[in-house]
């Protein structure tokens, strides 16, 4: 049998944006880099980071993401997500706890037109022959710090970015309260790196998951692609299983 998230929404909405309405237009975001670092998280507490329409993976996992866009539609930013994940009935999911972005254009775009939970801030992902990396600091303290170890030149399509699953409070039916909206970005992968993950710092306080504790690290990946925002297409109720509580828009 699944097991089911069994935490409740409203106390996983610390960050969760209000999306005025669902209606967006696809975006691209030329020559990306995006770092993927996973690791295996602490089992004892997996359905208490997901709400139930959400399943753990099993392991269960974590995914830290840095991007960095230096032009493009929404100017130049770089931004830190956090992400549980998860199953939303089958397919592979994340959920995002919080995301650090940089302030401007892109850190509104993102929070109000695909829900992600943005707080402003100064992440850095940086680039070395021999690794890459993302930092991000409360203003003082260092509260994530991952990285891709001696990254080794692999084929574009030999990497899968799963879509997001985002909190966020929406009205339906003349109601607001939270929904998961799925946003399912595409990547046309120009170049692609992967190596060994390594997570050196992370505040979980910081992260809104107090109980995330990564344990064993599973891969890294480093690319740079086109990454294509979409339409949303789905929303689904986390209080239902998603595959009953998924409505197509």
């Amino acid at each position: 049998m699944p097991i089911n998230g069994n935490a409740d929404p409203n106390q996983l909405t610390q960050y969760a944006p209000t999306m005025a309405n669902l209606d967006t237009e696809a975006l691209t975001l030329p020559n990306a880099k995006v770092l993927q670092v996973i690791y295996e998280i602490d089992d004892a507490v997996m359905a208490e980071l997901l709400p139930p329409a959400l399943h753990p993976t099993i392991p269960p996992t974590m995914h830290v993401i840095g991007m960095r866009a230096d032009d493009g539609p929404l100017g130049a930013f770089t931004m830190a997500i956090v992400r549980v994940g998860c199953r939303a009935a089958v397919r592979p999911r994340g959920l995002p706890t919080r995301v650090v972005c940089t302030a401007g254009e892109a850190a509104t775009a993102l929070t109000e037109r695909w829900g992600f939970p943005i707080t402003v801030g100064e992440p850095i992902l940086r680039e070395r022959y021999d690794r890459q990396s993302i930092e991000v600091t409360d203003g003082n303290v260092l509260v994530l710090s991952a990285q891709l170890i001696d990254p080794v030149p692999i084929g574009n399509g030999d990497l899968l970015y799963t879509a997001g699953m985002h909190l966020a409070h929406v009205e339906r039916d003349g109601e607001v309260r939270p929904w998961l909206v799925q946003v399912d970005p595409e990547f046309a992968v120009s170049r692609a790196d992967r190596g060994i993950a390594r997570i050196d710092a992370f505040d979980s306080g910081f992260w809104d998951a107090p109980d995330l504790r990564p344990v064993y690290p599973i891969v890294a990946s480093y690319t740079t692609a086109n990454i294509t925002l979409p339409k949303i297409r789905y929303i689904c109720d986390p209080l239902q299983p998603a595959i009953s509580g998924t409505i197509a828009l």
